[in-house]
């Protein structure tokens, strides 16, 4: 993917992809705290707001 490409894809909230693996929001956030999904805080440490590129569903599903 070319950076320009790169700088817009839009990531997914949580719930985004809670919804396209089938599972509660809870499970997402369970799997980003364990290092199984990686993903972006665009919150603060206190309340994180936590972003997922979309390719990441792609590679979870591979592991």
């Amino acid at each position: 993917m070319t950076e320009n490409a790169e700088r817009h894809t839009r990531y997914l909230t949580a719930e985004n992809v809670a919804a396209a693996l089938h599972v509660h929001p809870d499970t997402v956030y369970r799997l980003i705290r364990e290092g199984r999904i990686r993903a972006v805080n665009i919150g603060s440490e206190a309340k994180p707001s936590w972003r997922i590129h979309p390719a990441e569903l792609l590679t979870w599903g591979e592991k």
